[in-house]
C-alpha cells in the first residue's frame, strides 16, 4: 500500500498491478482463455467467447470499472455461435460482432448486441450452406419469411468481407460507421471494408497499402485515422506501421523512428493521448514487452514500468479505460490465462517527467513546527505544537475541538475523558497516561497515514501504539499495529505478549496470543516464559488446558453459547469466549519441513545423482537443476522436477555436443553446456540463462539460454562488457535483465554485469555508493527494483554483511539490519517470497542448517521457527520458492554430499485483515471550502472560499503570501484573488489538499505557473500533449509559447506545421492571431 491512496501512487510511476475485484468468490469473471474478443462502452469492459483449451466458447462478460465487478450476462435472441479470433467493436452504445472460426469453418456472420435488453441480432449470417441449414432450424416462424430473409443475407454477403478470422474492427463516430480491416480466409488479406447505413462496402483506397496479414493491432486516432502494426503475412512477422486517412481514403506507410519493437503478430495495440502502445504477441515465442510510438514524431520507445509486470502472452485482449491500459487473458505457449492487470499511464503522453508526489512529505515536516500551528498539547510535561485541520483525522481529537468550541456537549459514554486527560475545555490539551514518544508516532500517523511498519522499531512501542489507537478509535492505525503484532508473535515471546494484552485490556490481540499457544503448545510450553505465566496467573494455564482436551463439539457448543451470551461491549474473559468471534484472526501451525518424495529415486526407477555445486532455477510449476559435483567428477545431467505432479525427469530434447555434425554454421547454436560446477541458472522470461561456472580444469564465461518453449540450448556469443571467466558469482533476474554479481576469476571479485535480453548485450554496470567488498559464494536476490547481496567469503573471513543495489539509480547501499545478527557465511541459499528473503545454512567453516528470515521493508532479521524433518546441516545446496514453499535440494554436509529434497511451507502463522487503504486524501478533500478550522478565506469572482494555510502553503505563492511579513496579506484573514476564474482555483485548492488533479489542463496551466507549482504544471503540460489536436493546438502553442513549455511548444508547432491547411481554418487559429501575430509570423516563417 502506498503512503497515501492506489491512485497516488500511480500518479508517482506508470506501474502494471492486478484490477481490484469485489465479487471475486461470488463471480470470478471468465475462465482461462485466448482468442478470445473486448470492447468497452461506458464504463464497461465485454470480453466474449474464446478458445479455454478444451472447445470454443460463446459466454459474454461485462466488467464494471466503477464497481469493480464481473459479470455473466445472461444473453437473448441470436446468441453468436461458440468461436475464436473473432473481432468486437463498439459504435453509438453498440456492439457489434464479426467474424471468427467456429471450430469447423471460417464464418463472416455479424451481430448486433442491444445492451440494455442483452439481445443479439443477426444482421447477416454467414452465406455457407451449413451457416444458412442451422439459421432455418434456429427460428420458429414461418419458412418461407426465413427463406425470404436469407435470400436477402444472400444477397447481402455478395458485397461485404469473405468468411476470416483473426481481423480487426474499429467503430469511428465521425463517419458514423464501422471499418473492418485483414485477416485469413484460406488467403491472408488487406481489404478495407465500412459498415455504414447497414450496407457493407469495399474501399478502393489510394496510396500504400499494407501487404496481406493477419493478427496485426488496428487503433483509431483521433477519430480519423486507423494505424496497422505488425502483423503475420504467412511467411514472417512483421513490424511494419500504415497509417490510413479515412478522410482522403489513402494509405500511407510511416517511417518509424527510435527502437523498433521486434516483429510480431497477435499483440494487442491501443492509444491512449498522442501515443500507440504496444503489448506482448508473439515472433515464435510469447512476449511480455511494452512499446509506445509517440504519433507526433513517430519514435518508439520502450516503456519503462514498475509494479508487476504480466507474464509473456499474446491472443490476449487489451483496452483503455480511464488513464489505464488493462490487459485479460491470452496464451503464454503453455496454457491459457485469466489474469486481469492494468498499467496507469499516469497523466497525458508523459512528454514532460512529473516530479514525485509530495503531499505527505510536505504535511510530515508540520510535525511540531510553530508555522500555523493552532494547538499544544502536553505529554509528560513536553509542549507539542500541532494543527487542528489533520489531528481531527482522529476521531478523539475532533470531538475534543468540538467540544472546546462548543460545537458539541462533552457526552462520557462517546470517549471517557478522563482516562486521557485531565481537562476538557482549556487549552493546552493535557494527554495523560501516554508516553511522549508512543503520541509522536501517533502524530506522525495523522500527518502522513504511512503504514509502513518501518516507523514501529519494537513490539513494545506496536502494543503501546495499538491500545492508543484503539482507544482514540482510529481503525485502520489499530489494523496496521495488530498486523505488526500478528507478524511478530513467536515461541520466544508469545506469552510475554499474552501478558501486556491481559494488562492492557487488548482482546483481539489476547485471542492472538492464546490461539498461537493453544496451536504450539507443545513447544510454547516448555518454554521459561510460559513457567512464568503459570506464576502469575495459574488461572490462565488452566484456561488453556481446558481448552486443548474439549472435544470439537464441545468448542462448537462453546462458541455458539458464548456469542449468544456475550454483548460486542463485553471484553471477552476465558479461552471459551474469546473462541466465537474469530473471523479476523486465523492461525496455523509453526512452518513444517517435509520431504518431497522418497529421494533415492526418479519417477522412472534411476537414482537420483548425489551432488553439491550445481545450480537450479524455477519457471511456473517446474523446477531446472543443472551439473554440479558428484564426489568424482563434474556432472551434466540436466533435470526437471514438475512441483505439481511431484515428477522427476531428465530432459532430453537437446542436442549433446558429440552429435553436432562438424564444420556447420548452426553448430554454435544447438550446443549444450558441458559438465560443470559453481556456475549459476537464472529464468529470466521464457528461458533459462546459464552462466560460468568450472569445467575442464578452467573457469569460463560462456552464456548459454535454453528455450524452454524447443527445449533447446543455444550459445551466445560474447559481447564487449561479458564478464571474465569465473566461478562462485551470484546471479539474479530483474524485469528482462540477467544481473552477475562478483565470483572468482583467479581474484575476488565485486563487478556487476548486466546482460539485457531484449538487446542481447553485456554492460559492466557503473556504480556509485558502498561497492560491497570483493568477495564469491554470496547469495543475490531480487526484490522491487534493488538487488540484496548477502554474505560470502573475501578470501580471509566469511562475511555477514547486506549489500543492496537500486538498478534505477546504479547505487549501492550497505543496509542496516535490525534484529538477531546472522552467523558470518558462505555456500548458503537464498530465495524472496513477498516481502522476505529465506536463507538456510552455509558454511561458517562448518556446514549450517539453521533458517532465516530478511523482511526487506523493515531490514529485519529473524529467526525461523519450524518444526518436522528439519534437514541436516549443508552448503553448496540450492533453494527456490514455488507457491509460498522453500524447497532445498542437494548439497555437502562436510562428509559426503547429498540428494535429498524438502520443503517448508512459508504461508503459516497468524493473519489479520487486510489493511484499509489510506483515508489521508479523502479526509483531506473535506475540508477544501469547507468552515471547520479555516484561517483563511479567498475571495474569487466575488465568492468566499474558505481554506487552510498550512495546506495552501504547499504553493510556494502562498507560502510567501502567508509566511512573510512584508506581504499584507500574512496579516488578513482575507485575500482577494483578482483575475481568476473560480472553476480553476477550485481546481488549484483540490490540487492542494490532494496531489491529484482532475480539471481542464488549459486552464490551470496558467494558475499553476503563477502560483509557482512546478509539479502540477508539469502535469497540465504533459496532459495537454494528449489534448493536441486541429481544435485545440492552436491554443495549446499559444499557451506554452507564454509560460516557456519549450517542448509542448515544439510538439504543437509540428502538428501545426504538419496539418496547417486544417489547423488555419480553425477559429482557435484566428484567435490565437489576433492575440500574438508574431507567432503566426514563426509558423508562416517556418512553413
Amino acid at each position: 500500500m502506498g503512503d497515501v491512496t492506489v491512485k497516488q501512487e500511480k500518479e508517482d510511476s506508470r506501474r502494471w498491478s492486478l484490477v481490484e475485484q469485489n465479487n471475486a468468490r461470488v463471480q470470478p469473471g471468465p475462465n482461462k482463455r485466448s482468442l478470445h474478443a473486448g470492447a468497452v462502452c461506458g464504463k464497461k469492459l465485454y470480453i466474449y467467447g474464446g478458445y479455454d483449451g478444451n472447445s470454443r466458447v460463446n459466454d459474454l462478460h461485462t466488467f464494471d470499472f466503477s464497481e469493480k465487478a464481473w459479470e455473466l450476462v445472461s444473453q437473448n435472441g441470436d446468441v453468436p455461435s461458440p468461436r475464436d479470433r473473432h473481432c468486437l467493436s463498439f459504435l453509438h452504445n453498440n456492439l457489434y460482432l464479426f467474424g471468427g472460426f467456429n471450430g469447423t469453418m471460417r464464418t463472416n456472420d455479424f451481430y448486433l448486441l442491444n445492451m440494455e435488453t442483452n439481445t443479439w441480432t443477426c444482421l447477416s449470417m454467414s452465406h455457407s450452406s451449413d451457416a444458412i441449414g442451422i439459421g432455418i432450424s434456429a427460428t420458429g416462424v414461418g419458412r418461407q419469411m426465413q427463406l425470404q430473409q436469407i435470400q436477402r443475407q444472400v444477397q447481402m454477403q455478395m458485397q461485404m468481407p469473405s468468411p476470416r478470422h483473426s481481423s480487426s474492427l474499429l467503430g469511428c463516430e465521425t463517419t458514423n460507421s464501422l471499418f473492418l480491416f485483414g485477416g485469413f480466409d484460406g488467403e491472408y488479406k488487406n481489404d478495407l471494408w465500412e459498415y455504414k447505413n447497414s450496407n457493407w462496402n469495399r474501399i478502393l483506397a489510394k496510396g500504400k497499402v499494407p501487404r496481406a496479414r493477419y493478427r496485426m493491432s488496428c487503433c483509431l486516432y483521433q477519430d480519423n485515422f486507423i494505424y496497422v502494426f505488425g502483423g503475420h503475412d504467412g511467411t514472417r512477422h512483421l513490424n511494419d506501421l500504415f497509417c490510413f486517412d479515412i478522410a482522403s481514403c489513402t494509405w500511407t506507410q510511416i517511417q518509424q523512428n527510435g527502437p523498433l519493437p521486434m516483429p510480431r503478430d497477435s499483440h494487442t495495440g491501443v492509444i491512449y493521448g498522442n501515443s500507440l502502445y504496444i503489448f506482448g504477441g508473439s515472433s515464435g515465442s510469447a512476449l511480455n514487452d511494452f512499446h509506445e510510438l509517440n504519433l507526433v514524431t513517430n519514435t518508439w520507445s520502450a516503456v519503462l514500468t514498475d509494479g508487476m509486470v504480466p507474464t509473456m502472452r499474446f491472443c490476449h485482449v487489451g483496452v483503455v479505460y480511464d488513464h489505464s491500459f488493462y490487459i485479460f487473458g491470452g496464451y503464454d505457449g503453455v496454457r491459457r490465462l485469466n489474469d486481469f492487470q492494468c498499467f496507469w499511464f499516469g497523466y497525458g503522453s508523459k512528454q514532460k517527467r512529473i516530479p514525485p508526489a509530495s503531499l505527505v512529505d510536505d504535511l510530515f515536516e508540520l510535525i511540531e513546527t510553530p508555522m500555523f500551528s493552532d494547538v499544544v498539547f502536553i505529554v509528560e510535561g513536553k509542549e507539542i505544537l500541532a494543527h487542528r485541520t489533520l489531528c481531527a483525522r482522529c476521531p478523539y481529537f475532533k470531538y475534543l475541538f468540538e467540544v472546546e468550541s462548543g460545537q458539541k456537549k462533552e457526552i462520557n459514554d462517546f470517549f471517557d475523558v478522563k482516562k486521557f486527560r485531565s481537562k476538557t475545555k482549556q487549552s493546552p490539551f493535557v494527554i495523560e497516561n501516554v508516553s511522549y514518544q508512543i503520541f509522536m508516532n501517533l502524530l506522525h500517523y495523522l500527518y502522513s497515514d504511512r503504514d509502513k511498519f518501518g516507523i514501529l522499531p519494537t513490539v513494545t512501542e506496536s502494543i503501546k501504539l495499538y491500545q492508543l489507537a484503539v482507544l482514540y478509535q482510529i481503525k485502520r492505525l489499530q489494523s496496521i499495529c495488530l498486523t505488526i503484532l500478528a507478524a511478530s508473535i513467536a515461541v520466544d515471546n508469545v506469552t510475554w505478549m499474552l501478558r501486556a494484552a491481559d494488562k492492557r485490556d487488548l482482546p483481539d490481540l489476547r485471542k492472538m496470543c492464546l490461539f498461537f499457544v493453544k496451536e504450539n503448545f507443545d513447544i510454547v510450553s516448555t518454554s521459561k516464559g510460559f513457567e512464568e505465566v503459570g506464576r502469575e496467573n495459574v488461572e490462565l494455564v488452566f484456561e488453556i488446558l481446558r481448552e486443548r482436551s474439549s472435544t470439537e463439539a464441545d468448542l462448537s457448543r462453546k462458541r455458539t453459547n458464548s456469542s449468544r451470551s456475550r454483548s460486542k461491549s463485553d471484553v471477552p474473559d476465558s479461552f471459551d469466549t474469546l473462541t466465537s468471534d474469530i473471523s479476523d484472526v486465523q492461525v496455523c501451525n509453526l512452518p513444517r519441513w517435509k520431504r518431497v518424495m522418497n529421494e533415492d529415486q526418479y519417477s522412472n526407477g534411476k537414482p537420483l545423482s548425489l551432488r553439491s555445486l550445481h545450480a537450479s532455477a524455477t519457471y511456473k510449476n517446474y523446477l531446472y537443476i543443472f551439473g554440479g559435483y558428484d564426489g568424482k567428477a563434474r556432472v551434466q545431467p540436466f533435470d526437471l522436477f514438475d512441483l505439481k505432479k511431484k515428477e522427476w525427469t531428465v530432459i532430453k530434447n537437446y542436442t549433446p555436443p558429440n552429435m553436432i555434425p562438424q564444420g556447420e554454421d548452426h553448430a554454435l547454436d544447438l550446443r549444450q553446456p558441458a559438465p560443470r560446477d559453481r556456475h549459476t541458472l537464472t529464468a529470466v522470461g521464457a528461458s533459462l540463462y546459464l552462466f560460468g561456472g568450472y569445467y575442464r580444469n578452467s573457469m569460463t564465461n560462456e552464456l548459454f539460454r535454453f528455450d524452454l518453449e524447443s527445449n533447446r540450448w543455444s550459445l551466445i556469443p560474447s559481447t564487449m562488457g561479458t564478464p571474465t571467466p569465473r566461478h562462485s558469482h551470484s546471479a539474479a533476474a530483474l524485469r528482462e535483465s540477467l544481473w552477475i554479481f562478483g565470483g572468482y576469476d583467479g581474484s575476488y571479485m565485486n563487478d556487476l554485469h548486466e546482460y539485457n535480453t531484449m538487446d542481447q548485450c553485456w554492460e559492466r554496470v557503473p556504480v556509485t555508493g558502498s561497492v560491497p567488498q570483493e568477495r564469491y559464494r554470496a547469495t543475490m536476490v531480487a526484490y522491487e527494483n534493488r538487488l540484496y547481496v548477502f554474505g560470502g567469503h573475501d578470501g580471509m573471513h566469511h562475511l555477514s554483511d547486506v549489500c543492496a543495489f537500486d538498478t534505477d539509480l546504479k547505487i549501492w547501499t550497505l543496509v542496516r539490519t535490525s534484529g538477531k545478527q546472522p552467523i558470518p557465511r558462505d555456500s548458503h541459499a537464498a530465495a524472496v517470497c513477498g516481502r522476505v528473503m529465506y536463507v538456510f545454512g552455509g558454511s561458517s567453516g562448518t556446514a549450517l542448517n539453521d533458517f532465516l528470515a530478511l523482511d526487506l521493508v523493515t531490514h529485519t532479521w529473524s529467526q525461523v521457527q519450524t518444526e518436522g524433518m528439519v534437514p541436516t546441516a549443508r552448503f553448496c545446496h540450492v533453494a527456490e520458492v514455488y507457491n509460498c514453499s522453500l524447497y532445498i535440494f542437494g548439497g555437502y554436509n562436510g562428509a559426503k554430499r547429498l540428494n535429498d529434497f524438502n520443503y517448508v511451507e512459508l504461508n503459516n502463522g497468524i493473519r489479520v485483515d487486510e489493511i484499509p487503504i489510506s483515508r489521508l486524501v479523502p479526509d483531506l478533500l473535506e475540508y477544501v471550502n469547507n468552515p471547520s478550522f479555516a484561517d483563511i478565506e479567498f475571495i474569487v469572482e466575488d465568492e468566499v472560499i474558505r481554506a487552510h494555510k498550512i495546506i495552501c502553503r504547499r504553493a510556494p505563492y502562498f507560502d510567501a503570501m502567508f509566511s512573510r511579513s512584508n506581504f499584507i496579506e500574512s496579516r488578513q484573514s482575507k485575500v482577494n484573488m483578482k483575475d481568476i476564474q473560480i472553476g480553476p482555483f477550485l481546481d488549484i485548492l483540490r490540487y492542494l489538499y490532494s496531489d491529484e488533479f482532475h480539471g481542464d489542463p488549459l486552464e490551470v496551466f496558467e494558475l499553476a505557473d503563477r502560483f509557482g507549482m512546478e509539479r502540477l504544471k508539469a502535469i497540465c503540460e504533459s496532459e495537454m500533449f494528449s489534448v493536441i489536436n486541429l481544435e485545440t493546438v492552436a491554443l495549446v502553442l499559444y499557451t506554452a509559447n507564454i509560460h516557456s513549455a519549450n517542448e509542448l511548444r515544439n510538439a504543437a508547432l509540428k502538428f501545426i506545421l504538419d496539418n496547417f491547411d486544417a489547423v488555419s481554418k480553425t477559429e482557435a487559429f484566428e484567435n490565437v492571431a489576433r492575440a500574438d501575430i508574431e507567432l503566426v509570423i514563426e509558423i508562416l516563417r517556418l512553413r
